[in-house]
């Protein structure tokens, strides 16, 4: 098989309208569906793939790949845009292809909280949305900058690696930089974007290598939204503190007090009937200095929304989320049992 068969496949992929595609050198390639998952060719050599990646990627992406065993691209083929992540296993280089959307995801449609959507009205300073690896944040994310650039002129810039979502404002420019194909890397990406003088800067997935930019753009007056990956307040402070000041957290804190404009905790479920999936947002935003809570991790904000324990009670008591699946994401684990049992839920083997 040669990469024009490889590309046949994925041209084969696109028309059926599968979500993703997972080519495995010397296995039989295989795609989900909403219907599930099935095998739609014959084994696909390893040197197939890497002839994919070879054609496909910048030498940035491909030096990227010998150095890591691992990278992430985008790809336009049959009028669809894919995310294409290659990576080395032990029976040689294999690919996972997702379609990404053709549009920005409709905040109503998602579900957002109003609270949520008022954090991007903010003037300057830093908003995160923050959660485990596959919790849904680039989504989340996508929402919020759709929500700007359809209801104002701001001028936006977004550093990403890949680009997930493609930006048509109605108002103001937008600027789309990717990770090995415009620049280098997160840092070169965050400098230039600075450079370039947006009012709103979006930050997908920045090493902790790039967070003192990310915190240096909202130093600098500009709306900066970023996406960061943590399990809660108390370990995405870790992370930004770290970042700041390694040896001492309490030197960083004054600056995450003047920046840190709000914060979205975020869990991603599957529906209890296979229905797709359902996201809980626990959402904190600025307080007066009166109210502020001294034993919080971030004293300056407080929670606008319910607690991420209030929402997946909700979303169990609700049906649409099974209780063992809420019970691996809740933050107290224990009274998370005790309050299911309140609700009538028996504990049982699965919980």
């Amino acid at each position: 098989m040669t990469v024009g068969r490889v590309h046949e496949l994925l041209l084969e992929h696109v028309r059926s309208g599968g979500s993703d595609l997972y080519i495995t050198g010397e296995q039989e390639p295989r795609t989900t569906t909403t219907t599930g998952h099935g095998v739609v060719g014959p084994p696909v050599p390893s040197n197939a793939v890497l002839e994919l990646l070879d054609a496909e990627a910048t030498p940035t992406q491909r030096s990227r790949f010998d150095r890591s065993g691992c990278v992430a691209l985008t790809l336009a083929l049959g009028g669809a845009r894919l995310r294409a992540v290659f990576f080395r296993t032990a029976t040689g280089v294999a690919a996972n292809i997702h379609r990404l959307p053709d549009r920005l995801p409709d905040p109503v449609a998602l579900g957002l909280p109003g609270a949520l959507l008022e954090l991007t009205e903010q003037p300057r300073g830093l908003v995160l949305v923050t959660g485990p690896q596959r919790s849904g944040k680039s989504t989340t994310l996508a929402a919020m900058i759709g929500h700007i650039v359809r209801s104002r002129d701001e001028h936006v810039v977004t550093v990403e690696e890949p680009t997930k979502f493609v930006l048509r404002s109605e108002h103001g420019p937008c600027t789309q930089l990717e990770i090995g194909r415009d620049v280098a890397s997160h840092e070169e990406g965050l400098d230039l974007a600075i450079d370039l003088g947006p009012s709103v800067l979006v930050a997908r997935d920045p090493p902790q290598s790039a967070i003192e930019r990310v915190l240096a753009a909202a130093e600098a007056g500009v709306l900066v939204l970023a996406s960061i990956a943590a399990h809660d307040v108390g370990a995405l402070v870790d992370e930004l503190t770290h970042a700041l000041s390694p040896s001492c957290v309490a030197a960083a804190l004054p600056t995450l007090e003047r920046l840190l404009r709000g914060v979205v905790l975020q869990r991603l479920l599957p529906d209890a009937h296979g229905r797709g999936w359902h996201a809980a947002h626990e959402v904190h935003g600025p307080v007066a200095i009166r109210d502020r809570d001294r034993d919080a991790p971030l004293p300056w904000l407080h929670r606008l929304t319910p607690s991420m324990q209030a929402q997946l009670l909700q979303l169990v008591g609700d049906g649409r989320v099974a209780a063992e699946d809420a019970l691996r994401v809740a933050p107290d684990r224990i009274a998370f049992l005790d309050e299911l049992e309140a609700l009538g839920h028996p504990r049982g083997p699965s919980t």
